[in-house]
């Protein structure tokens, strides 16, 4: 066999192994962080967590806890019932669609970054990163990189009164102190590799959500739930969220949604069951992160390998 073709081969039944488990584990993952609703964000995304490391740890990394390990990677009729020849088709779609999938964020940071050179500063009070106004962007933004920025739409900054505002920029502000713009961008690059799955966008869809809880929490503990929910009903109301490798404060319909009734419910913002969700976080990742038996390869008899 040339070497295009078992490239190709381990390609196909490595991503096919992490798709398959990570797809498992995300369809358990997602429902169970969801009961987990009255448990502190925190918990709940290190529970997705969980499923986002099987969308990015190889696949074959068997442990004696492990559920999958009590399987091997491969079948031989995985290679008999797919063909050679149909393994090449999947690996250069699959690479094509990564590679265009990267070039739009590639894309979307020149745009981001243009909106930063083009912005005008804003001091408001207090210190902290820079805070820029633009004319640009849709909705409030932290940048991350090397010079981390907050943006904020010139429309907005118009619109909203001076606790409004500080509110908007508290949120920001908490993005920037929890890195959370890096997580953004490392998150885009699995989305990008994973454009096919579409448990990775609900696994990634909900993560995101859960930073907005943290940040959301850490601000209507400095100012007043009500301002607070106005601020986010305006911003939302001036333009919908784009696609930008940065983190906006606003979101789709039934998240913020679900972000202002949380905001107005105190009893939502509690930290019951803590201990529970701490213990279903480990007993996950302790079941489902290791991976199948690594008995791999096309045209090789299982026998001969497991000896």
């Amino acid at each position: 066999m040339s070497w295009p073709s078992a490239l190709a081969s381990e390609w196909t039944l490595h991503v096919f192994q992490m798709a398959a488990q990570g797809g498992v584990v995300a369809l358990l993952l997602v429902p169970a962080a969801a009961a987990l609703r009255r448990s502190a964000p925190a918990l709940r995304s290190a529970l997705l967590s969980v499923a986002l490391a099987k969308f990015v740890l190889p696949p074959m990394l068997p442990f004696p806890t492990g559920v999958f390990s009590r399987f091997a990677a491969a079948p031989q009729a995985f290679f008999s019932r797919t063909g050679l020849r149909a393994c090449a088709v999947f690996a250069v779609i699959h690479a094509a669609g990564f590679a265009v999938a990267l070039a739009r964020l590639a894309g979307a940071r020149r745009r981001t970054r243009a909106w930063l050179r083009r912005s005008a500063p804003y001091r408001p009070p207090g210190a902290g990163p820079e805070v820029r106004i633009s004319r640009d962007a849709a909705v409030p933004c932290a940048l991350g990189g090397r010079r981390p920025a907050i943006l904020l739409p010139e429309r907005l900054v118009d619109t909203l009164d001076a606790v409004e505002l500080d509110a908007v920029i508290r949120h920001e502000r908490e993005h920037l102190a929890r890195r959370d713009p890096a997580v953004t961008v490392f998150e885009a690059f699995v989305a990008a590799f994973w454009w096919f799955h579409p448990a990775v966008r609900a696994v990634l869809s909900r993560r995101r959500e859960l930073r907005e809880e943290r940040c959301d929490d850490a601000v209507v503990a400095c100012v007043p739930p009500d301002a607070y929910r106005r601020a986010l009903l305006s911003a939302a109301s001036l333009a919908l969220p784009g696609r930008f490798p940065a983190v906006a404060a606003t979101g789709p319909a039934a998240e913020l949604r679900r972000r202002l009734e949380r905001i107005a419910d105190p009893e939502l913002r509690s930290r019951k069951r803590a201990l529970a969700a701490a213990l279903a976080v480990a007993a996950a990742a302790v079941l489902l992160l290791p991976g199948v038996h690594p008995r791999v390869g096309p045209g090789i008899p299982v026998a001969r390998i497991s000896r």
